[in-house]
């Protein structure tokens, strides 16, 4: 009984060591608060810590279909990709530090993502994972918009593979829309006469 307990307290603290060093928390910032809730327009921000510093992150970024406020079965993932400590953003956002500190930040100013609820997962290098929920708000008037339609080849709209595509815009801000059964879509961006890629 003696030893079964020794074996039972040295899994617990090596378990509990284990998560001393895992990825902990990912936090929101909206005009310079942290929130859940933007609207279009609103200056956007995203904070997480990493296990060691310097790690390379995985973020999943899923449309929360069922509004759960988590990753369920019927949510879309919409893009994937990767962060690193310190990292210029070869495949993702680059982190606002180029020194590796253990925190990831990234201020992507006015942020307009089509409206809707959705989730982040993100994955350390130590596999340990942490998620947040945010909802975006359309705008109640837009600068200036951009338009089209989406098609897919052998595809006769309307149909559901033509639903909810993202479609980005990048100019002063990040801005996206998302398509409808019809695959027309709508941006709603953050300034009018400028450059929008």
């Amino acid at each position: 009984m003696q030893r079964f307990l020794t074996i039972i307290i040295a899994l617990f603290i090596i378990h509990a060591g284990a998560n001393l060093f895992a990825s902990t928390y990912l936090t929101y910032w909206v005009n310079g608060s942290p929130s859940n809730s933007v609207t279009q327009g609103d200056l956007y921000a995203w904070e997480m810590d990493v296990a060691t510093p310097g790690n390379t992150v995985q973020i999943d970024l899923y449309l929360d279909l069922d509004a759960s406020q988590s990753i369920t079965s019927g949510d879309l993932l919409l893009e994937t990709f990767t962060m690193q400590d310190g990292g210029d953003g070869n495949d993702g956002p680059a982190d606002s530090s180029t020194t590796p500190d253990g925190i990831i930040y990234v201020d992507f100013g006015p942020f307009g993502f089509a409206p809707g609820n959705y989730v982040m997962r993100v994955t350390d290098e130590d596999l340990s994972t942490v998620t947040n929920y945010f909802t975006m708000t359309a705008m109640s008037s837009p600068t200036a918009t951009i338009s089209g339609t989406v098609t897919l080849e052998g595809v006769t709209a309307p149909d559901p593979l033509l639903a909810n595509i993202m479609i980005g815009a990048e100019g002063a801000g990040i801005c996206s829309g998302l398509t409808d059964t019809n695959g027309d879509y709508t941006i709603n961006l953050t300034a009018e006469d400028l450059d929008w890629h």
